[in-house]
């Protein structure tokens, strides 16, 4: 079968069977704002990190700050790898108690990115598995205990269509970023492979200099809390890219 042939067959595949159905779930409104900088280290193998707030809106309060950098190793125009790892932490409100009481999270993660072109259009398909460790946490107390605890196992497909949106020699300058991403979980606690959640999203990048973009977008994120228990989040999405050394 041909590349695009099967790329078409990929988008059909994720965009049109991976909706979620919308019933009467539990819904959020967010704010996720980062900053994302890259680091060159040499012809092949470049570093990023991302240091990134997610708050609530309603009530307004903070939902997670985290902090991922992963290492980059490109083989071919086609074809990239990381491993990398990332320092989660989700706020946790207490009964009785007025704090920012957080429930730290680490996870490692691997993946394999592929890019290829249909005309203008730039399509990404990534891989990724991630093991997510929690600090010990006594559950009535909700106070932190030591050691760490291996929740799952997740593995993340996306799917990402970037469209420039200005023609010609400005075609770098405004884009628009269609994405699609499935994640499962194994093992832990959850032992079963299980549906964990969708995100699709849109983005505008909008390149301010050779070394800043600047993106604002939308997702919508739809995730299993347990059986028949789903939540939905929409979400507007900030984010700053900083191209170092560039």
């Amino acid at each position: 079968m041909k590349p695009e042939k099967l790329t078409f067959l990929l988008l059909f595949f994720v965009f049109g069977l991976s909706l979620p159905s919308f019933g009467q779930h539990p819904r959020q409104q967010l704010i996720w704002h980062g900053y994302f900088f890259t680091v060159p280290i040499d012809s092949r193998w470049y570093n990023v990190t991302e240091i990134q707030e997610r708050h609530l809106i309603r009530p307004f309060e903070q939902s997670q700050f985290l902090v991922r950098t992963r290492f980059h190793r490109t083989w071919s125009t086609s074809w990239d790898t990381s491993i990398g790892l990332s320092a989660f932490f989700h706020h946790r409100s207490r009964t009785g108690v007025d704090d920012d009481f957080n429930w730290p999270e680490w996870r490692p993660h691997a993946d394999i990115t592929g890019k290829f072109a249909l005309g203008p259009i730039k399509i990404d398909q990534r891989i990724r598995g991630e093991a997510r460790f929690y600090q010990q946490l006594d559950p009535i107390e909700q106070i932190l205990q030591p050691g760490i605890f291996l929740r799952a196992f997740r593995y993340r497909y996306r799917i990402q269509l970037t469209v420039p949106l200005a023609p010609n020699h400005l075609s770098k300058t405004l884009q628009l970023k269609l994405a699609n991403e499935v994640m499962a979980m194994s093992g832990g606690e959850i032992q079963l492979f299980s549906f964990d959640q969708n995100r699709i999203s849109a983005d505008f990048s909008y390149e301010i200099t050779q070394q800043v973009n600047l993106e604002l977008g939308y997702i919508f994120l739809y995730q299993s809390q347990g059986k028949d228990r789903h939540l939905s989040q929409d979400i507007l999405r900030i984010t700053v890219r900083h191209q170092l050394g560039k």
